[in-house]
């Protein structure tokens, strides 16, 4: 009867070592996972922010470039009138200037 319970007791230790060493295996392949998906995560957030970067960068240059076109426009625009404003003042001014050098008064 020793025997036998003495054989039982190996074959528990012998079953709890066997679930030891499996439990550590199982571990180590969960860890492993665990990492190769982190990593999978990371790379995929790398790409998408990426991605996402380019685009903010491509709608922020197409804002910025209607926006220069726009001002540009508007300058343009000023220039215009200011050479049209100058247009109507220049024959009164040469007109001032010839009759002051005509009547010998000195601007």
């Amino acid at each position: 009867m020793f025997v036998e319970e003495l054989e039982k007791i190996r074959e528990s230790e012998s079953l709890a070592d066997s679930l030891i060493k499996q439990a550590k295996q199982d571990g180590k392949k969960a860890l492993e996972n665990a990492r190769c998906k982190a990593e999978q995560i990371i790379e995929d957030a790398k790409k998408s922010s990426s991605l996402r970067k380019e685009a903010l960068i491509a709608e922020g240059e197409s804002i910025a470039g209607s926006q220069y076109e726009e001002t540009l426009a508007c300058c343009r625009q000023q220039c215009r009138e200011m050479a049209e404003k100058a247009a109507l003042c220049e024959k009164p001014a040469i007109e001032l200037i010839i009759e002051r050098i005509e009547s010998g008064v000195h601007c």
